[in-house]
């Protein structure tokens, strides 16, 4: 089988198993199909934000859904996903996404704060908010549902 890269996965289980389910957090399943549409929305709007290949993304918070759709979207994107510890100190974070390069961080509301302050000194362009933005980052749900319908 020809490696296309982590972001082709949930394409290629969407098209053998559109209906089985892929993940379930707290009472919600999703299923291949809406994972695959979901990464294709949000790789969709990570790059309206400027994100290509070889760029980096960022994400700070809980085990979520969204972590999953992050990491695929950058890869369909060809960019590079990454992932930072909830439990480090504001300074690390920061030398994080500064050493990283991240010009876009995903993170929980729960994290909106320290990501406020790490992002402005870490260079970062946009913040993505999952749940209700601080006025300053975006909605991820509002990303989403800005990017392009994928065909079928």
């Amino acid at each position: 089988m020809l490696n296309q890269g982590i972001g082709s996965w949930p394409a290629r289980r969407a098209r053998k198993t559109p209906g089985r389910t892929a993940l379930v957090h707290r009472d919600a399943e999703l299923t291949y199909r809406r994972l695959h549409e979901r990464v294709l929305r949000l790789a969709h709007g990570l790059n309206t934000l400027g994100v290509a290949r070889g760029d980096r993304v960022a994400y700070l918070g809980p085990n979520h859904p969204a972590f999953l759709e992050t990491l695929f979207a950058a890869g369909v994107l060809g960019a590079v996903f990454v992932p930072l510890n909830t439990r480090l100190a504001a300074a690390k974070l920061t030398y994080n996404l500064i050493d990283s390069g991240s010009s876009v961080l995903v993170h929980s509301a729960g994290q909106a704060a320290i990501a406020a302050a790490v992002a402005a000194n870490g260079g970062v362009r946009h913040r993505v908010t999952l749940g209700t933005p601080d006025g300053e980052g975006l909605g991820y749900e509002d990303l989403l549902a800005a990017g392009a319908r994928p065909a079928r």
